[in-house]
């Protein structure tokens, strides 16, 4: 069986807290397009962003992606 990515576990947090991307964005401050692209993979959050998405979440920031995933993606993906 395979990873969770990081988009896959944003997305599996925001079902579980019944909220649309563009709840979510709006309560993060981020735009829809960014929530999409993260939870599509196609960027890499920064820290900021993981901050506020777990703050909205009411989960750690480390349940959204550990900092050696970060590390290992940075260069992949535009960050957002």
């Amino acid at each position: 069986m395979s990873e969770e990515t990081i988009g896959q576990r944003i997305r599996r947090l925001r079902d579980a807290a019944y909220l649309s991307q563009a709840e979510l964005a709006l309560q993060a401050g981020i735009s829809r397009a960014v929530l999409s692209r993260l939870e599509n993979d196609q960027a890499v959050p920064i820290q900021r962003t993981v901050r506020r998405l777990a703050e909205v979440l009411g989960v750690d920031p480390h349940d959204i992606v550990q900092p050696s995933e970060l590390r290992a993606k940075r260069g992949e993906g535009a960050a957002a």
